[in-house]
């Protein structure tokens, strides 16, 4: 019992820090606030969810610290990780090509001029979805709940279908606060859940998180490649995978 209160009490714990950060980001003027201070507009909006990453892994390193593990527990070594960039690449593939073709096909059916992100605004994504939202998902969803689950004997299929079930309902606070509909709602929830088992699957296959963090970071930011012409490239909030 006390390995499973522990599981909840940090998952929980994470949820709420989550909750908090979506609340922030959708429904006050903090973002706004702190990219007037920059004269880059995509630095600004970097700057103003810097301390997203920063507090997790803050307490990522909390959590390892009191249950006794090393961030070796998370997969993370330079032992594998050429092998693992190969396959995260790999598998990001079929996944880049269905975002960009949902986003094309999404443009066109709006009538909306677009063009693929490029220059500052490429940068930023790209060091967006790396560091602000793979590599927090991954240690935490892929390295560090699979190593607590464990302990609580579970079957390893049990261990993919609850983690799986965890890193879903991880989402759920940002998707109500961008208020979508019950039908989408499940739809992202399913998925997410899905990409859970492709990316626990490639992590098997590799056994460094290097590489699920690339292929991660490489998905979402084929989601977000796009942008409208006129604008020349948005900054919205986008919750990653």
């Amino acid at each position: 019992m006390k390995p499973f209160l522990g599981v909840i009490s940090e998952y929980l714990f994470f949820m709420l820090l989550i909750c908090i950060q979506g609340y922030i980001v959708f429904r006050t003027a903090y973002p706004r606030r702190v990219e007037r201070f920059f004269a880059n507009r995509y630095l600004g909006w970097l700057a103003c969810q810097i301390q997203v990453p920063i507090i997790a892994l803050l307490v990522l390193a909390a959590f390892l610290k009191i249950n006794g593990m090393s961030i070796g527990d998370l997969s993370i070594g330079s032992a594998g990780t050429v092998k693992s960039l190969i396959i995260g690449s790999l598998f990001s593939i079929p996944f880049i090509i269905i975002n960009v073709w949902a986003g094309v096909h999404s443009f066109k059916k709006r009538n909306l001029p677009f063009k693929p992100a490029t220059g500052e605004a490429l940068v930023a994504y790209l060091i967006y979805f790396v560091v602000y939202i793979a590599l927090i998902e991954e240690l935490f969803f892929r390295g560090y709940f699979p190593r607590r689950l464990a302990e609580l004997s579970m079957s390893t299929e049990g261990a993919l279908l609850v983690g799986a079930l965890m890193f879903a309902l991880m989402h759920l606070p940002f998707y109500l606060l961008q208020r979508l509909g019950a039908g989408s709602v499940a739809a992202k929830l399913g998925i997410a859940g899905f990409m859970h088992l492709v990316m626990a699957f490639q992590l098997g296959l590799s056994g460094n998180i290097a590489g699920v963090i690339l292929s991660h970071a490489l998905i979402d930011l084929s989601g977000n490649i796009l942008v409208p012409t006129s604008q020349g490239g948005e900054t919205g909030q986008s919750t990653g995978m």
